[in-house]
């Protein structure tokens, strides 16, 4: 049996729409790229201002020095996650501290990262791996968390696109 690791749907809108943005040799940081960050921002709402980086672990890296994560800190994520999750810890000087996955959720074990909570560790990046958004508001009272959803499992995590 195949299963599909991914099926892209496109309407001819969306490759209308791309074929646009190539014929205008902006490809990195033209019109449509602040076009989409503006577009974004609104879409999240509260006055926030959206950023595209080429990668997750571009948005990672960002998001990691926005609050301030360096030397001797620790971050706290699952062990079920791209390399990159932790590497960008790690590039800023931080210490990766890895929590199990819980089987139901496939996301961190939130008993684990409140065991993990020490005077270090500065934040959380909560992993939803197809699984539930569950964040125990426990964790948020000490932790600065980021959340990354890439792998969010359902239609929610379209709305925009």
């Amino acid at each position: 049996m195949a299963v599909p690791y991914f099926r892209l749907e496109l309407d001819e809108a969306t490759v209308d729409r791309t074929v646009e943005v190539l014929r205008s040799r902006w490809l990195t940081t033209g019109p449509a790229v602040k076009q989409f960050e503006q577009e974004f921002a609104a879409f999240v709402g509260g006055g926030v201002e959206a950023v595209a980086v080429n990668s997750c672990t571009a948005g990672l890296h960002l998001a990691l020095e926005a609050m301030g994560i360096g030397e001797g800190d620790e971050v706290i994520t699952t062990d079920l996650t791209f390399t990159a999750t932790a590497e960008v810890i790690r590039y800023l000087g931080a210490t990766p501290v890895l929590v199990d996955c819980d089987a139901n959720t496939l996301c961190v074990d939130f008993d684990q990262v409140e065991e993990k909570i020490m005077d270090n560790a500065k934040a959380a990046i909560i992993v939803y791996f197809a699984g539930d958004e569950g964040i125990l508001d426990s964790v948020a009272e000490h932790l600065s968390v980021l959340h990354l959803a890439c792998e969010k499992g359902d239609e929610s995590a379209n709305q925009f696109f």
